[in-house]
Formats: C-alpha cells, structure tokens, sequence
C-alpha cells in the first residue's frame, strides 16, 4: 500500500493515536513512553510464498528486539535483521509489516520513535493473523501520578 492510500485509509486513527498518546503529558514525560510494534503472519504460504520488494519500501536492514525463549519476552538489544529484496519469504512479512507501521507513524509525529519487536508466523491459518499490532507503554510512574 502507498503512502497515500495508507493516510487515505488510516491517517486520521493513526493521527488520532498519535495525539491522545501524548495529548496529557508533560514535555518531560514524553521520552517516557515507548511505541512498540510488533508484526505477525498466518503460516498460509509458508512453503510456497515468495515476494519482491517495492522500491518505495527497501526495508532490507529491519532493527528488532528479538524474542527470548519465553512468549511475550524480548531482549533489551536490538538485532538487525535481513529482508532479501527479490523472493522474501513468509517468515519476512511480520517484521516487514512493523516497520512499514512504524515509518507511517513516523510521519504523523516526530516524537514517537517505535521500537519493533521481532515478528511472528504463527502455527495456523487465521487473517487475523496478518497484522501489526501497537503496543502503548507508559511507565508505573506516569500512570500511578507518583512523577517526580
């Protein structure tokens, strides 16, 4: 998807996420709170699908926290990973999918950096599956109102 038709048919929930993330906070908190992206993939076309790289999009180098032996448990360094550019794979979509995400948020603030979390192919077919999800995190701190 272009970047037009991405702002045409999500620009104003993005637009919106991006305001009320940061709307009630202090200048000072707003390092604080980190976006995490993470994407994911169902394992149809596992075995058979391959694509090639929109020149609009070369996300070949993608920075992810990778994820420890434990679900929803990541390293605090971040890993690059590769996407080769002709004939990718399944098993490439959920972190090209977080990064395409993130580039988009990126153009509707300047403050939010996300950060990717390595994707996911899960074991079944599901398109629910063939996503990028958003993940808000604001430290004990700011939500508790104990900020310093």
């Amino acid at each position: 998807m272009d970047k037009s038709a991405f702002r045409k048919n999500y620009g104003t929930t993005i637009g919106a996420f991006v305001k009320e993330a940061l709307h009630n906070l202090k200048k000072a908190d707003e390092s604080k709170v980190i976006v995490f992206i993470q994407g994911s993939a169902d394992i149809t076309g596992d075995k058979t699908f391959t694509g090639k790289l929109d020149d609009r999009f070369p996300f070949q180098k993608i920075s992810v926290l990778p994820q420890k032996n434990e679900p929803e448990r990541f390293s605090g360094q971040a890993v690059e990973k590769e996407t080769p550019m002709q004939n990718f794979k399944n098993n490439h979509l959920p972190n090209l999918r977080a990064q395409y995400l993130k580039e988009m948020i990126s153009v509707y603030s300047k403050k939010i950096d996300p950060v990717l979390l390595d994707g996911v192919v899960k074991k079944y077919v599901s398109k629910e599956e063939r996503n990028a999800v958003i993940y808000l995190f604001f430290p004990e701190d700011l939500l508790s109102g104990d900020r310093k």
